[in-house]
């Protein structure tokens, strides 16, 4: 993953810029990866309003280096995994997961999520195990 770190407010305009950043960069060198972000903080509370969060260009092939951007390699053995077509209801992804983990019994890393943005309309979130 190349991407900035940012920490700060959810609803900040720099906080939406690192995405685009991410997506201007990906259309321009034509990549086959995704925007995205792994947060360390559990951002399906909502009374949460700041994050830690490091945005930017996720591939699973590799990358040579991006500009400006810092690399960083992100490891976990499992996580639980879930697709969405639209991401207007991005919550409804966050309930169907913890859903899951409850009904599987499963423990989470609840200090990180993964979210990648697949296109405009998809978006795939990934809840790492402990």
């Amino acid at each position: 993953v190349y991407g900035t770190t940012y920490q700060g407010k959810i609803d900040q305009e720099a906080f939406g810029l690192l995405f685009k950043e991410a997506e201007k960069i990906i259309a321009e060198k034509n990549l086959k990866a995704s925007a995205g972000a792994i947060y360390t903080v559990d951002v399906t509370d909502k009374r949460k309003q700041y994050v830690n969060a490091f945005v930017g260009i996720f591939s699973e092939d590799s990358l040579a280096p991006v500009k400006n951007l810092k690399a960083q390699k992100f490891h976990y053995k499992q996580v639980v995994s879930a697709t969405q077509e639209s991401n207007r209801f991005f919550n409804n992804i966050y309930n169907q997961l913890t859903n899951y983990v409850e009904k599987e019994k499963l423990e989470i890393d609840k200090t990180t999520q993964i979210e990648i943005y697949l296109s405009k309309e998809k978006i795939k979130v990934d809840l790492p195990l402990k």
